[in-house]
């Protein structure tokens, strides 16, 4: 039993005690005596004070049963990515689990796909997913696909994973929320033969009544990634413009992903230089196109 209280930091369901030999009463009189304490009425913490920060979280997984996980944001924080905490603890059972009540601020979250055997991280004593798990669940979980894309390529960014792993990972889980969407940033993160692959600035500009483009040339990195798609356009007036479409995502940890609504310029203006992520235009096509209109005709 002290084994395992310590390797669970300090944290117990009644269930494991019985079976290590704990009698009801033993129980009770710890408790009684304020020696241990209980969390809901199936977890057990073996200290009278405040839980910490680990106890929390072993406590949380505990009460919503054996084969519960720490999942999404959560598990993901545990696995290294950063600037995401939402104050919350999220876990993750499969689909018809009925968790017991549970005092501490638990997000459940059940999944027809969770499977604790294949999706468990083994080498993690607290029960949680795995990295590229956690990461899309976070990003599935989202109510928006601009905060689903923030949370898939920070994990990228932050060096944790990459997108070819992402996307296996993705493919593994099937039809999810913002399925396509994370599909075509994974490909722009990675800068492989699919990047900017749906951004056909030729056909848009046809249908929303600009200029043709000219010159369209997709451009690589220093490491032979395809990051940058550039075209020329040319105003009734004469002015020529630069548009760049950046696939690297580099605004994704800053203001501009984090915010639930999409910033109102979504096109950034140098000298002849129109700056555009790439990721507007999976999500906000017909406001770019709207706005590159003004630019071009002004």
């Amino acid at each position: 039993m002290a084994a395992l209280l310590e390797a669970q930091a300090g944290v117990a369901r009644t269930s494991q005690l019985r079976q290590l030999g704990l009698r009801r009463s033993s129980l009770n009189e710890r408790l009684a005596d304020g020696e241990w304490q209980l969390v809901g009425p199936s977890v057990v913490v073996a200290n009278p004070g405040p839980l910490t920060a680990e106890q929390r979280e072993w406590a949380t997984v505990a009460a919503a049963g054996p084969d519960a996980a720490l999942g999404g944001l959560s598990a993901a924080a545990h696995h290294g990515l950063k600037g995401f905490d939402d104050g919350q603890i999220h876990v993750i059972v499969t689909r018809g689990t009925r968790p017991r009540r549970n005092p501490l601020p638990v997000v459940i979250h059940e999944s027809r796909r969770f499977d604790a055997r294949a999706d468990v991280d083994p080498a993690r004593p607290l029960p949680m997913t795995r990295l590229e798990r956690s990461v899309l669940d976070a990003a599935v979980w989202s109510k928006r696909a601009r905060q689903a894309g923030a949370r898939v390529v920070a994990a990228v960014q932050q060096k944790l994973t990459t997108a070819a792993a992402l996307g296996d990972e993705l493919g593994r889980l099937g039809e999810v929320r913002h399925r396509e969407f994370m599909l075509s940033l994974l490909a722009d993160v990675a800068g492989g033969p699919e990047a900017l692959g749906t951004v056909d600035l030729t056909r848009l500009c046809r249908q929303y009544s600009l200029p043709k483009p000219r010159n369209i040339e997709v451009l690589t990195d220093q490491a032979g990634r395809r990051r940058f798609l550039e075209a020329e356009l040319t105003s009734r007036r004469g002015k020529s413009w630069l548009v760049e479409i950046d696939a690297a995502a580099h605004l994704i940890v800053g203001r501009y992903w984090s915010d639930d609504e999409p910033p109102d310029d979504l096109i950034v203006t140098g000298d002849s230089v129109l700056y555009v992520p790439s990721v507007d235009f999976y999500l906000n096509e017909i406001a770019v196109m709207t706005q590159l209109h003004r630019i071009i005709d002004d």
